[in-house]
């Protein structure tokens, strides 16, 4: 397996884990005994190969990304670990974090101490309040009008915005890690990682068959310079 350019199009595959215990070769570990068993994009079992891997950044680590292909549908597929938002060198539970306390009346300074503490600029929080999250929340009404695709869908559409929207799509559930719980909803639904994908690749072609959850976990349950920063 050779490192190389990450494919430009890839399709994300959200992995539950930990910083701590993250490596490459614990992906690969996991991809052998066949944790990633069905494609998100065409629900094809057993097609994946592996590819390559890549460096991403997770701050200022460097951190390995597996690169998946599958054989049916012919996409890429890029493992990207909780903890580390898709699209950006941030941390998911920091950005949680800063998204909620700023909507709880916090300052930026209390509520985005995890990412100043990893040399984030107190700019570039007000960004990801103002800007990144609600356009990540503007393509997930898009694609999601409504909590689960209810009968409220319409009413929730225009009573809701913002955090109170994430939160009544959750319902039941609690906002802790809504990245990894949206995004693991996008992947069992046919459309690519909300947080943080490029929208021109968000929708998946038609699949074949069945629905694929990229780590068994979905809202409902409450549970699992870089070449790229994806």
């Amino acid at each position: 397996m050779e490192s190389c350019i990450p494919p430009k199009n890839h399709i994300i595959i959200i992995f539950d884990i930990l910083i701590k215990d993250y490596s490459l070769q614990t992906i690969i570990y996991n991809f052998l005994f066949g944790v990633f068993g069905v494609c998100p994009s065409c629900g094809v079992e057993n097609c994946f190969k592996i590819h390559s891997n890549y460096f991403k950044y997770y701050y200022w680590e460097r951190i390995q990304i597996l690169v998946l292909y599958c054989k049916e549908c012919k996409k890429f597929h890029a493992v990207i670990p909780s903890f580390s938002l898709p699209g950006t060198s941030l941390g998911s539970q920091e950005v949680e974090q800063l998204y909620i306390g700023v909507n709880n009346n916090q300052t930026y300074l209390e509520a985005g101490k995890g990412l100043l503490e990893n040399g984030i600029s107190e700019d570039h929080l007000g960004y990801i309040v103002n800007k990144t999250i609600p356009r990540m929340i503007n393509h997930m009404q898009t694609m999601f009008p409504g909590p689960r695709q209810t009968s409220e869908a319409n009413y929730a559409a225009i009573a809701y915005d913002g955090l109170e929207y994430i939160e009544y799509f959750l319902r039941p559930d609690t906002c802790e890690q809504f990245i990894l719980k949206i995004n693991s909803y996008c992947l069992s639904h046919q459309v690519n990682a909300i947080f943080c994908s490029r929208y021109n690749i968000i929708n998946f072609t038609k699949r074949k068959s069945g629905v694929y959850n990229s780590n068994k976990i979905t809202p409902s349950s409450g549970d699992g310079i870089a070449l790229d920063s994806t």
